[in-house]
């Protein structure tokens, strides 16, 4: 079953180390599409019995095209999961894209994490703050997905 783009739609966090090749993922003139393809029909019963664990589920990841297989899926955050209205679909996610070949990533980065603009109708307030408060103290990269 393909867990489209509709509930990655949203924030797109830096969480894993990175190179220099990794600023191509982020550049806020690009609008990057990713999906994510499970093997398993039954992957939102899945990442919601396994969301208190923290277990991964394996699934396929592409990016612009590119396919990265096998990594590791599961859901993220806290409020953004438990406040969720009966039945939604629009999980926070964290992808381990190296979960079962290590030294796989995408543009450099070995983690991502796509979060689902919970409370933000815009799609746009965590983007553009981080990117505005990275101009002066460290902060987490973030752009939008497709």
């Amino acid at each position: 079953m393909k867990l489209l783009c509709p509930m990655l739609t949203g924030l797109c966090l830096l969480t894993g180390g990175a190179s220099a090749l990794a600023q191509d993922f982020y550049d806020p003139t690009v609008l990057r599409q990713v999906a994510i393809e499970f093997d398993d029909a039954n992957w939102e019963t899945l990442l919601r019995q396994n969301y208190a664990s923290e277990t991964n589920i394996q699934a396929d990841l592409t990016v612009d095209g590119t396919l990265y297989e096998d990594v590791g899926v599961r859901i993220r955050g806290n409020t953004s999961f438990t406040a969720l209205p009966s039945g939604s679909q629009k999980f926070s996610l964290h992808v381990d894209v190296d979960f079962v070949h290590a030294g796989q990533e995408v543009m450099g980065y070995n983690n991502l994490n796509f979060n689902n603009a919970f409370h933000d109708p815009t799609f746009v307030r965590e983007v553009v703050y981080n990117n505005y408060v990275a101009q002066f103290v460290p902060n987490p990269r973030a752009s939008n997905v497709v």
